[in-house]
């Protein structure tokens, strides 16, 4: 989308846009559960924690149902301590495409606490479906986890930035690395932008965030309290000044929001000449 389109005013697209969309070949094979968090045969787990399924395969997200109503253990998604006789009620879901990843990641928040020193199972059904139809294998954890006596109401902080603030010299293909003292809600950490619009919750930007850096790729490593971002060379300018941003919107894997709100780099780093 060029800046030639207008709107009914007759103002011009203040950037242009590149879209991109992939075709989905169709395949019989069933997507697969890659992780789940909690794992199985965890222990003292937060009370209040999240709920996160990574898979093999984007799910179709009608095919993705859950219960919020009452404590049937109905849905393609399941969460009981007494073996599915009843489940826990779900509150909200999200999904996070990551392009460094096979699969889609969703995070499943749950309507009450749950109870302490408490055994739970996750279990998924068939219902669960890939974008060509077919149907997941099913999955029961076999022991399930358990709950310790505390909810987590700590917010978030971050641990360190990579380059640090003052770091000179920096190559302009270096990696930004950014990490927080606890694990973090994988859906709601957002780096990707394009048209240098400051979109995401975590930013890069040499001109105080009026624009942002364009990021190429976000990793975010199995521990979920890793964030790495790629900018690509031609994206980041040699002996200029840029600052990270992390917004306050990120939060933990209890759904806490970053403490202190929105952080910014004081001083940012330089790249080389």
């Amino acid at each position: 989308i060029t800046t030639a389109a207008k709107d009914a005013a007759g103002n011009p697209l203040n950037a242009s846009y590149t879209l991109r969309f992939f075709p989905q070949n169709n395949d019989a094979n069933p997507p697969l559960l890659n992780l789940v968090f909690p794992d199985d045969n965890k222990v003292n787990i937060a009370r209040n924690r999240v709920i996160t399924l990574d898979f093999t395969e984007k799910i179709d997200p009608k095919s993705f149902a859950l219960n919020s109503s009452n404590n049937n253990c109905s849905g393609s998604v399941q969460i009981s301590s007494d073996n599915f006789a009843s489940c826990v009620r779900f509150k909200d879901h999200f999904r996070y495409d990551n392009p460094s990843s096979p699969g889609l990641r969703h995070t499943l928040l749950l309507q009450d606490i749950l109870a302490p020193q408490t055994n739970y199972k996750i279990r998924l059904t068939n219902g669960i479906r890939d974008l060509s139809g077919n149907a997941l294998g099913g999955y029961t954890q076999a022991n399930g986890f358990t709950t310790g006596n505390d909810v987590d109401n700590t917010a978030p902080t971050i641990q360190n930035i990579t380059p640090a603030d003052g770091s000179a010299n920096v190559s302009t293909t270096l990696n930004v690395d950014i990490r927080f003292n606890e694990e973090m809600n994988p859906n709601l950490l957002t780096g990707f932008a394009s048209g240098n619009q400051c979109s995401a919750n975590i930013q890069i930007s040499k001109d105080d965030f009026a624009t942002c850096v364009n990021i190429s790729g976000m990793t975010i490593f199995l521990t979920n309290d890793r964030v790495r971002l790629s900018a690509n060379g031609s994206s980041l300018q040699s002996n200029t000044t840029y600052k990270v941003r992390i917004k306050g919107s990120v939060r933990d894997a209890a759904d806490n929001g970053l403490a202190g709100g929105d952080f910014t780099q004081t001083t940012g780093f330089t790249t080389a000449p």
